[in-house]
């Protein structure tokens, strides 16, 4: 019972899921925290693989959940740090990579909506990477341009 309740923190992030607009929320935050910190390219891969971990046992276990219950947030924190992954420290990069997942994520384009027709935790979750790597992508061609 008490292990329940502790996955249904962490997929949530704190109860950040309950509030409308949630994985917004939980971007930004995350977007916020990680310029101010100055996360380096391991701490920022460390912290990834860490949250991917804990997040994909704790959706998977919580059984509080219905499929991609927008009370999940654990997914779009994910998605954010795969966006922002190995990428040059700057205002402008973190903001676009915001608003790029962000989009990506919400009006899911080209092949990300497919990602939802896996089943389980891994389609609860490939969405958010996908839309994490696409934003990423997008910044590293708008970097390589200019």
């Amino acid at each position: 019972m008490i292990f329940k309740k502790i996955y249904h923190i962490i997929a949530s992030c704190f109860y950040i899921g309950n509030i409308k607009g949630g994985g917004t929320i939980v971007s930004l935050l995350f977007c916020l925290i990680a310029y101010f910190m100055r996360f380096g390219d391991i701490q920022m891969f460390l912290i990834f693989s860490n949250v991917l971990l804990l997040s994909s046992i704790s959706i998977e276990y919580a059984g509080s959940f219905k499929g991609d219950d927008s009370k999940i947030v654990a997914d779009e924190l994910i998605g954010m740090i795969v966006s922002l992954l190995f990428l040059p420290h700057s205002v402008f990069i973190f903001a676009s990579a915001f608003i790029l997942f962000r989009y990506m994520d919400i009006a899911k384009p080209l092949f990300i909506r497919k990602s939802e027709n896996i089943k389980g935790t891994a389609g609860i979750i490939m969405d958010d990477i996908i839309s994490g790597i696409a934003a990423n992508a997008l910044l590293r061609i708008v970097i390589w341009i200019l």
